[in-house]
């Protein structure tokens, strides 16, 4: 976690005191729309108001995209900010807020760009399954967890001690590792079958 915060507060040129923070989705409601010319939209749940590892619980509703939107909705892969790293756009539009469960959340469709990075991602998806989801985003407000969100428990009994209320949405990335531990057998599953695709010579 603290790898992905130090990228996005160096990309910023943020100062240490300025509170960020990362949220992942690992392939929840993942959708692939394949299109006649080999391009692909994923469509994916980005973000939702579930208690994560540093303990905080992000409200979906106090986001704050503008700053995302105005850069284009580019989508990186694995919080790296390099032009190479970016995998895909977002479809403009397709940012919503919706109900997932009993939660909240962030849903958008991206379209996978045809680079060399953004094909590894399409053989991921198509070899192996949904790919993970995080974003990057700046703290404006927060508050201590009321009586209800106190009882949330996150992954490895984590419980909630800040509730973000507002925050600007920085970026998105897609990622193999998911944010949450609990779901450890899956990323080694994903590890081993994306070292697989390396070996085999369908991702360079």
């Amino acid at each position: 976690m603290n790898n992905r915060i130090d990228r996005i507060r160096k990309r910023l040129g943020l100062a240490e005191d300025v509170p960020l923070g990362a949220f992942g989705s690992f392939g929840e409601g993942t959708e692939i729309v394949d299109a006649p010319d080999g391009g692909m939209t994923l469509k994916l749940v980005i973000t939702k108001d579930a208690v994560d590892l540093d303990g905080d619980i992000v409200l979906p509703d106090g986001a704050d995209w503008t700053y995302w939107e105005k850069a284009g909705l580019p989508v990186y892969l694995e919080h790296n900010y390099g032009v190479n790293e970016t995998v895909g756009v977002g479809r403009k539009g397709s940012l919503k807020l919706v109900k997932i469960g009993a939660m909240a959340g962030w849903t958008m469709s991206v379209g996978i760009r045809k680079t060399e990075e953004g094909q590894a991602v399409a053989t991921y998806v198509r070899d192996v399954g949904p790919i993970g989801a995080s974003i990057g985003f700046r703290v404006v407000e927060s508050r201590q967890p009321n009586a209800e969100e106190a009882k949330r428990v996150g992954p490895s009994g984590i419980r909630p001690t800040r509730v973000v209320s507002k925050w600007l949405g920085l970026e998105t990335s897609l990622t193999v590792m998911p944010c949450n531990p609990t779901a450890g057998g899956k990323a080694e599953k994903m590890l081993n079958e994306l070292d697989r695709l390396v070996t085999k010579g369908a991702i360079t």
